[in-house]
């Protein structure tokens, strides 16, 4: 008798135990998920064309993070690196399947409902956007991803250049050239 007492006092100091554990993983998660969403957010929205797709899709990549953080065993810097790849993959994962299916976003065709006061300077400003976008389109894809993970992401030129494997020298150069391109494609549009 008293040795079943003793495995069932043992059996639920372990469950205690376990639940605990489990509840510190969850802050730590909501932690992390608080201190990088916005800057995934930022990525994700910077590679693909509308706010909804942007929102899915971080939730897609914070789920996979939640499902994978117990195979991460790093310091934070490499933490950072690690989300990216798995936000990164989570785009190319996504343009594949639209690859797969062409369809219209929602918010092309409507407008959605604004509380600016003035909704012309709202149209203008998206409008601004969707060129950039455009022509954010038309640049070399590595170009694309330092745009994006400098300011999507907020990334240093120093981390993007570990993040890339690159000389961090060469990420500032092609920084700079795709900035040109960008600003040259511009210009040349409204000739």
């Amino acid at each position: 008798m008293a040795q079943f007492v003793r495995k069932r006092v043992l059996h639920r100091l372990e469950s205690g135990r376990e639940r605990e554990r489990e509840r510190e993983r969850t802050l730590a998660f909501e932690e992390l998920y608080e201190c990088y969403v916005s800057q995934v957010y930022a990525y994700v929205r910077y590679r693909v064309d509308s706010a909804a797709e942007a929102e899915d899709l971080t939730a897609a990549i914070f789920e996979r993070v939640l499902a994978k953080i117990e195979t991460f065993q790093s310091d934070e810097s490499r933490f950072a690196a690690w989300l990216w790849r798995i936000a990164r993959n989570a785009v190319i994962d996504h343009y594949r399947k639209q690859r797969l299916r062409r369809h219209l976003p929602l918010e092309e065709i409507a407008s959605p409902v604004s509380d600016e006061p003035l909704p012309e300077e709202w149209v203008l400003r998206e409008e601004r956007v969707q060129e950039i976008r455009a022509h954010l389109k038309t640049l070399p894809e590595r170009e694309q991803e330092i745009i994006a993970l400098k300011f999507g992401f907020g990334l240093t030129n120093r981390r993007i250049a570990k993040v890339l494997r690159m000389k961090e020298s060469t990420v500032g150069s092609a920084l700079h050239r795709a900035m040109i391109k960008l600003r040259r494609g511009m210009e040349e549009e409204k000739k």
